[in-house]
């Protein structure tokens, strides 16, 4: 009798816990976050709700850029950086990396050296290309930061 009258008590509380939840779910007004487009934020609490799919639209809606080479934006934990423009006019006696060039796989054992301009990411600015030596023009070009070349070694000169 005992057992019976426990398991009735516990059947009766779950039975008024269930019927109080379904209650407070039944009565809960749930609000939806409202749309908004890039154009449209004002605070930075609204920034969380703005959807950012590029650097331009992060900085757009006020997040803080940060002035590297390329620049940098953060926008609810997620890093965008900024596309490189890379000049396609290149200066007297250099060559211009080209986006074949970029795509070589394999470079022959040549010593041909050419000064490679290397494209860098700096947290301060100006942010100018670090001059490295490479063996040729294919190898040079087959880095990805590499964006063009001049024949011949580097020069220790500050550039």
């Amino acid at each position: 009798m005992r057992l019976l009258s426990n398991i009735l008590f516990v059947v009766s509380a779950i039975f008024i816990l269930a019927c109080v939840g379904l209650y407070l779910f039944s009565t809960a007004q749930i609000a939806e976050a409202p749309v908004m487009d890039v154009g449209s934020v004002d605070t930075a609490e609204s920034v969380v709700m703005v959807s950012v799919n590029s650097f331009e639209e992060c900085a757009a809606v006020g997040n803080p850029v940060m002035m590297s080479s390329p620049a940098q934006c953060r926008h609810n934990g997620v890093l965008y950086t900024e596309e490189a423009v890379v000049s396609a006019e290149p200066q007297e006696g250099e060559t211009v990396c080209s986006p074949e060039s970029k795509l070589a796989e394999v470079c022959t054992m040549e010593y041909a050296p050419v000064c490679g301009l290397v494209q860098v990411q700096c947290v301060t600015t100006p942010c100018n290309h670090v001059p490295e030596t490479f063996s040729n023009d294919c190898m040079a070009c087959a880095q990805e930061n590499v964006i063009s070349y001049k024949e011949g070694e580097c020069s220790l000169e500050v550039q």
